[in-house]
């Protein structure tokens, strides 16, 4: 019998006392993984409430990743209504693609590479979804890292991206 871990699940959000919190989404990532916030690394242009939750409907925000083999920077972009994969622009320049399930929603996903002026060139690891209960397009990116960082498309499935029906919020 093969034992599966428990993802870890993680709210990237942003707020404070006043405004509220604002969702991201809750992302699952592999138990040994840890995001690192970074401050004043968002923006939030238009949010959509369910219930008493509020998502991002229009921002952006980035933390780092550490994980056993390494550090990597998060990138999570949120569009509202449903972007096509053909106007991503770094889709163009992917090498690998394929299908990914994220918060019960069909996604893909596709890696590529891409120029960083004082890093160099790094890996990218992007996800494309669009959550119609929400009616906005996520995109996920995983930068830097080499082939151990595909482990986080067995968990992403975990991940939330709006409130289920039934649900208390």
């Amino acid at each position: 019998m093969t034992y599966i871990e428990e993802p870890l699940k993680v709210a990237l959000a942003v707020g404070n006392a006043l405004i509220g919190v604002y969702n991201f989404i809750v992302i699952s990532i592999p138990q040994s993984w840890r995001i690192i916030n970074m401050p004043m690394s968002s923006d939030v242009f238009s949010s959509i409430s369910q219930g008493n939750v509020k998502w991002v409907r229009d921002g952006e925000v980035e933390h780092f990743i550490n994980a056993p083999l390494g550090r990597i920077a998060l990138r999570i972009k949120i569009w509202p209504g449903m972007k096509s994969v053909d106007k991503i622009k770094d889709y163009r320049k992917q090498f690998s693609e394929g299908n990914v399930k994220i918060g019960g929603h069909d996604g893909i996903f596709y890696k590529f590479k891409r120029k960083y002026l004082l890093i160099g060139e790094r890996n990218v690891l992007a996800i494309l979804a669009y959550c119609p209960i929400t009616q906005r397009t996520l995109q996920i990116e995983f930068i830097g890292g080499e082939e151990w960082v595909d482990e986080v498309l067995n968990t992403l499935n975990e991940s939330q991206c709006h409130i289920n029906e039934g649900s208390k919020n």
